[in-house]
């Protein structure tokens, strides 16, 4: 199926969950990202629950420090 992650077109397996596709991304591990999938906000606790689905639009942002 294919998903978007920050804009870019992704062919991943059915059923795959968020957290997983954020670990293939080597992006669990990094503090103060944010992640929303088709402008929605998911929290951190349901990253593990949330299953992407064809077309899913997922948005990683990451925090900078600075001003």
């Amino acid at each position: 199926m294919i998903i978007y992650l920050n804009s870019k077109s992704l062919d991943v397996s059915n059923a795959l969950v968020l957290s997983s596709l954020l670990e293939e991304k080597q992006l669990i591990s990094k503090k103060g990202i944010a992640v929303a999938i088709n402008n929605s906000l998911i929290q951190k606790a349901k990253w593990a629950h949330t299953i992407l689905k064809e077309n899913d639009k997922i948005i990683v942002i990451s925090a900078t420090k600075g001003g």
